[in-house]
């Protein structure tokens, strides 16, 4: 979902269907729940942060690409007391074009088909060494704690030209980074303030860990992610030291936490839908394509936030506030899962930089 903040409420706002982030459900039975909400109608009321949401895909797919009318630019959430920069992540994410366009180059640079292709050998190496364990342990496993938590960390340790044994560090990182609006929601006082201590702590270390690397990296360059970064270049630009520390945060966050949760949706998924788990068993050449289609069906990420720079109107609403559901009217329904089908988000230009590996 994307979401564009506009101080003014629309009429009728207050009478619209609700949607909840914070229903426990809505991680499983998300495409049902939109599901319901669009049959009565093109927008609903999102709720806690008080936004217009919009649930079809040309409002959707306009309001992402129409930068100049919906801005990213703007603050997301309430900064975490005690580590209000270092919490911070502006760069690339919170970037309208054409400074994203021009970060995004940069960045890309770090994950040219040559570098991917070297990662992929390391990568296949941890995958199968977690597979022989899960094997030698009988019947049953915890894919999450066994497969999903473990793959991604070791990965990202890899690439950050880091010890393996960062990988547990690298999870508590990446969960506090992603847990500041979990942790405002705390009602008692004492526990919110002990939890917002945790993830000051967690977040300054981290950044210190990551200045630490990037003043090595500089003086003794490695084949790995951090000094691809600091030496990308293009037309004689550079990342500055914060776009770079923000960057490998970024990396970090994102191939741990949101990873994490990719993998275990899409066994969830697989699991759900046997007939499509065997066809996949019996095809592995589909699995890149079955992964791609678990994110669109029921992906990590729930909302994209836009902010309307300007008067505008959108499905009937004017001054809207925006946010994007799951394309099911472009692109078939949303609660069918065929991992045969091509649905491929290449052509958005925030495509997540690095996801070929």
């Amino acid at each position: 979902m994307a979401t564009s903040v506009n101080h003014a409420v629309p009429a009728g706002f207050d009478e619209l269907p609700v949607l909840d982030l914070r229903d426990p459900n809505f991680t499983n039975e998300g495409n049902r729940i939109l599901a319901e909400l669009r049959a009565k109608g093109a927008v609903c009321r999102v709720e806690p942060v008080g936004a217009l949401g919009f649930l079809r895909w040309a409002e959707c797919d306009g309001i992402l690409r129409d930068f100049r009318t919906f801005s990213v630019e703007f603050e997301h959430s309430m900064p975490v007391p005690g580590a209000e920069e270092e919490t911070k992540i502006d760069t690339l994410l919170r970037e309208d074009p054409p400074k994203h366009t021009r970060v995004r180059a940069l960045m890309q640079q770090a994950f040219t088909p040559d570098r991917v292709s070297a990662m992929e050998s390391h990568t296949r190496d941890i995958t199968r060494t977690l597979i022989d364990g899960i094997m030698a342990g009988g019947s049953e496993c915890d894919f999450l704690y066994q497969f999903a938590l473990p793959l991604p960390s070791t990965v990202m340790s890899g690439l950050l030209g880091v010890d393996s044994s960062m990988m547990e560090t690298f999870a508590r990182w990446a969960n506090a980074m992603m847990g500041a609006n979990t942790a405002h929601a705390i009602q008692d006082e004492a526990a919110r303030q002990q939890r917002y201590q945790e993830i000051a702590r967690d977040a300054k270390d981290m950044e210190a860990f990551l200045k630490e690397r990037i003043d090595e990296r500089r003086k003794s360059p490695q084949q790995d992610l951090i000094t691809y970064l600091i030496h990308a270049a293009e037309a004689g630009d550079r990342l500055t030291d914060r776009e770079a520390l923000t960057l490998m945060k970024l990396c970090i966050i994102a191939g741990n936490d949101l990873t994490t949760q990719a993998l275990a949706l899409t066994l969830d998924c697989l699991l759900e839908h046997p007939d499509q788990m065997r066809l996949l068993a019996n095809d592995l050449s589909a699995a890149a394509n079955a992964f791609e289609e678990s994110l669109r069906f029921n992906g990590p990420v729930v909302t994209l936030r836009r902010k309307a720079l300007r008067d505008t109107e959108k499905a009937g609403v004017k001054g809207a506030r925006g946010l994007h559901s799951r394309p099911d009217r472009q692109f078939g329904q949303p609660r069918r899962n065929g991992l045969r089908e091509s649905r491929r988000f290449q052509h958005s230009p925030r495509h997540p930089a690095g996801s070929e590996l």
